[in-house]
């Protein structure tokens, strides 16, 4: 209070506790890429007593990599490490965040160039070739060489590839699919152009609106199962693929699989589509046949699994043999009888994790696709990928495979560099995580994108890319 000729004034004083020490809270942490995370921060005195009527200015050192709000919400936005820094008075600590988008991959699939994943909370992240779109990060054209979201906020219970596109299936059963459209293999009508095709560089709803219980695709198709066990299948039917009766009259809208058959699981190939029903009988229609209707596979074999590459399909028993048969046979042959297997994927070349979980490869070998330290010629046999990872799903397509297990997801083989069709060499061995590593060829830096980091590649002349496409068997 203060008296001045006769008049008065009073102002209130609030004295602040000396800050001793600041403390951060946790003080490190990982994080997904547009994950939260909430950080504490509280001040203690000289007495080491809590300081209760301050509250932390927070800022963070790498704004590219995460961002804080007044209250220690962060928010992780690109690949890598930086601090927090939560500041009392003159006194501060920081916690050390690492966004890190790769280690929670917990299924990966792979396409033409480019790779897409689920988290084990099912938000799904793209990276590789985004030419069609496929990268789903609402825009085309910009490759990413690390794992970005996929735009919408959607959750999925599966995900799966095609050329250039990829569909993801809702715990709801509901379809969105995304990238390139020019078939009408996303089951939407496209509003935008990727180079000179349709396309849908986001999540859209497919297949007009119906729930599934499974979701696969093929090169240029997409087909569901119902819970009321019928299939449902869109995009291209040059050779009938759609199981329609018809050939010719493809497109974005559902045509329901004739046959009045009771499906368990349908799969999409090149230019053809097999499926088991509910006994496990396989059916296959389209591609060199050029059937428009399911036709049963002779042999009276019957199984669990069915997986389906660009002219060939397998199937697994139900004692875990492998069959396969060729676009256009009818009866399947067994292969490779001493190993018995848990699942499988079709490419150019072809991998698989056995029932005593080790993941094996076979086929062509040109960009060392499978996994065996070497680039070059082919195996007819499987072959073991090296690293001893324990990999729970594994996913091959033209020249590169991703495998994902408890350690997170792992891929070896083609990878495309920053520069436009420039490509280097993996020597053939899974790729781990997705932190970032540079190498050098011939003296220039490599920025990888297909695999997802960037790598020491090998410094020799990758070979050209051999003309045949054949999944399986060779």
């Amino acid at each position: 209070r203060a008296e001045v000729e006769s008049k008065e004034g009073t102002v209130a004083l609030h004295v602040f506790t000396p800050v001793r020490e600041v403390s951060v809270s946790p003080d490190s942490a990982s994080m997904e890429f547009g994950g939260e995370l909430q950080l504490t921060a509280f001040a203690t005195d000289s007495a080491g007593q809590p300081i209760i009527d301050r509250v932390a200015a927070w800022s963070v050192a790498d704004s590219a990599i995460a961002r804080v709000d007044a209250v220690g919400l962060v928010t992780g936005i690109e690949a890598g490490s930086t601090q927090i820094v939560a500041r009392f008075a003159g006194e501060t600590d920081t916690a050390t965040i690492v966004v890190d988008p790769f280690g929670t991959l917990v299924t990966v699939v792979v396409s033409e160039y480019s790779s897409c994943g689920l988290t084990s909370g099912g938000a799904a992240y793209c990276w590789g070739y985004n030419r069609g779109g496929q990268l789903g990060l609402g825009w085309p054209e910009t490759d990413h060489p690390i794992p970005r979201p996929v735009v919408g906020g959607l959750t999925f219970v599966s995900i799966v590839a095609g050329r250039e596109a990829y569909c993801g299936l809702t715990s709801s059963g509901e379809a969105y699919c995304w990238g390139r459209n020019d078939l009408g293999n996303l089951g939407a009508v496209s509003t935008e152009m990727c180079h000179s095709f349709p396309c849908n560089p986001r999540p859209v709803r497919a297949a007009d609106g119906l729930v599934f219980s499974s979701l696969h695709t093929g090169l240029g198709h997409t087909c569901g199962v119902t819970a009321q066990q019928e299939a449902y299948c869109w995009g291209s039917n040059r050779d009938g693929e759609l199981g329609s009766g018809s050939t010719g009259d493809g497109g974005p809208n559902p045509a329901l699989v004739v046959g009045n058959i009771a499906w368990e699981e349908v799969v999409g190939g090149g230019g053809h589509t097999c499926g088991l029903d509910s006994a496990g009988a396989a059916y296959c229609w389209g591609g060199a046949s050029e059937d428009s209707v399911p036709k049963k596979l002779g042999g009276g074999l019957t199984f669990r699994s069915i997986f389906a590459g660009s002219n060939d399909t397998c199937g697994i028993s139900g004692q875990d043999a492998l069959f396969c048969w060729s676009d256009g046979d009818s009866i399947p042959q067994a292969f490779f009888t001493q190993e018995r297997f848990q699942s499988l994927s079709l490419g150019r070349s072809s991998c698989g994790i056995t029932t005593v979980g080790t993941t094996v490869c076979w086929g062509v070998n040109d960009w060392g696709q499978l996994g065996s330290w070497t680039v070059g010629g082919q195996s007819d046999v499987p072959v073991p990928v090296l690293g001893g990872h324990a990999f729970v799903t594994v996913a091959i397509f033209l020249t590169h495979a991703c495998g994902a297990g408890a350690e997170g997801a792992f891929c070896w083989g083609y990878n495309r560099n920053g520069g436009p069709w420039e490509s280097c060499c993996r020597r053939g061995v899974p790729a781990a995580d997705p932190r970032r590593r540079t190498g050098t060829m011939n003296g220039l830096p490599i920025h990888s994108i297909l695999l997802g980091i960037d790598s020491i590649a090998r410094a020799e002349k990758c070979p050209d890319i051999p003309t045949i496409d054949r999944s399986f068997p060779l």
